[in-house]
């Protein structure tokens, strides 16, 4: 019943009825495109070949000096026929998840398998970044690029994200889009991206727990004096 994404869950369920089974249950899938450098990743050269991630991965490897970005020449563009696909305005792809069918037509036409499925939900929180370096030669070719710190993985009170082989990855399954990996995220790796004034007040909320525990350790080192 799962076989026919693009026929969504009413026509899979008609379908399911007809042929006397089960509707296949559970969330809505939607491509999700693991890189958000586009413009924020460095280049080796410029390339002026023919106008196919494929194409551009023959020459040297692609011009980014990052070898797990998105190369932005559209081969996932052209391969999906709901239109869902676009290059953003970054120069990395976006999925329209109102128009994605989950056909992975997109996933097989990208040569850097950058392209995977993610629930739907708008709940849910996405890492933006498939880099597996680790720190300084993560950073050298990407501003956004995840470094594998681990405050996510820190901070996260569900067990939800975890850093593996170098790049954070969600457990959505765990996940229930409290949204604080992205707040403490130094790179802004994890969609969707806090705003500077929500980072601030996750900031102010924290130094206040430091404070009120520090006084609170004080306060019973004093008593058993």
């Amino acid at each position: 019943m799962n076989a026919c994404a693009p026929a969504g869950p009413e026509n899979a369920a008609a379908i399911a009825e007809i042929m006397g089974q089960s509707a296949p249950t559970g969330e809505r899938q939607v491509a999700f495109v693991r890189c958000n450098g586009g413009v924020n990743a460095a280049k080796r050269y410029d390339y002026v070949g023919v106008q196919d991630c494929i194409s551009a991965t023959k020459v040297a490897g692609g011009p980014l000096e990052c070898q797990f970005g998105c190369l932005g020449f559209g081969s996932c563009v052209a391969a999906c026929q709901f239109g869902a696909m676009s290059i953003g305005p970054n120069g990395a792809a976006v999925v329209d998840k109102d128009k994605c069918t989950a056909c992975m037509a997109c996933i097989k036409a990208c040569p850097r398998h950058l392209i995977t499925l993610v629930p739907a939900s708008e709940k849910k929180v996405h890492v933006a970044c498939a880099n597996l370096d680790k720190g300084k030669a993560a950073m050298s070719v990407c501003s956004q690029s995840c470094i594998g710190c681990g405050l996510c993985e820190k901070e996260c009170k569900k067990d939800a994200i975890h850093v593996v082989n170098g790049v954070a990855v969600v457990d959505y399954d765990k996940c229930i889009g409290c949204k604080m990996c992205t707040k403490v995220c130094p790179r802004d790796a994890i969609l969707p991206i806090a705003t500077a004034e929500e980072k601030e007040k996750y900031k102010a909320v924290k130094k206040a727990q430091a404070e009120k525990a520090a006084a609170a350790k004080a306060a019973a080192a004093s008593t058993a004096e």
